[in-house]
């Protein structure tokens, strides 16, 4: 199972799925930052965030649960 980090984001209750959807939404007019750039820059996620998802995907790394 891969799960995207907008996802894993949503499981953490680091973002809402509709604030996700509007991270997407700036990826798809062509914004071609990564998705944490883009929710940090638009104030939707903190820093922490990002660490507590690196801290995911360590935990679960053997889970083959990485990003797509």
């Amino acid at each position: 199972m891969s799960l995207k980090i907008g996802e894993i984001l949503v499981r953490l209750g680091a973002i809402k799925p509709e604030q996700v959807e509007t991270v997407l939404a700036a990826q798809r007019a062509g914004d071609t930052r990564l998705f944490g750039q883009i929710a940090l820059a638009m104030g939707l996620i903190e820093d922490n965030s990002l660490r507590r998802y690196a801290d995911f995907l360590d935990e679960h790394k053997e889970e083959n649960v990485l990003p797509q």
